[in-house]
């Protein structure tokens, strides 16, 4: 089973999105979060194999979530999810310690497919993204 943890401020996508995830039977969704703060405290509680959390949060930003969500869950792996899009926003999502990076009007099955990815320890970004 891969456990995950949901972060998304806007609630009728957080639950669409943690329903969807909830259908696949490989896939448990332990929490949602709506803000930053939430995250890395469940984060930190449940250690989810998978963190999805948006870009844009209320409070502080889904990289720097990203950052303190793995000083405390290592071994969590984090899937940037945003409707914005562009090659920096997956370099500073790399530079953050995130696995990998879907855009939200993606299909469903693109996110699953990231899902399943990320916590087999692959990088799942829609075009090569390098720091060098």
């Amino acid at each position: 089973m891969i456990t995950i943890l949901v972060v998304e401020d806007h609630p009728a996508y957080g639950a669409a999105l943690t329903s969807f995830l909830s259908a696949e039977k490989d896939l448990v969704v332990l929490a949602l979060a709506g803000n930053g703060e939430t995250a890395i405290a469940l984060a930190a509680e449940w250690q989810p194999a998978v963190v999805l959390i948006d870009l844009v949060l209320p409070g502080m930003s889904g990289l720097d979530a990203t950052r303190r969500i793995l000083s405390v869950a290592p071994d969590s792996h984090v899937l940037v999810l945003s409707l914005q899009s562009g090659h920096h926003l997956m370099v500073e999502s790399l530079r953050a310690g995130a696995a990998g990076f879907v855009s939200k009007d993606r299909a469903a099955d693109n996110i699953v497919e990231a899902v399943r990815a990320v916590q087999r320890g692959h990088r799942f970004f829609p075009t090569p993204v390098d720091l060098s």
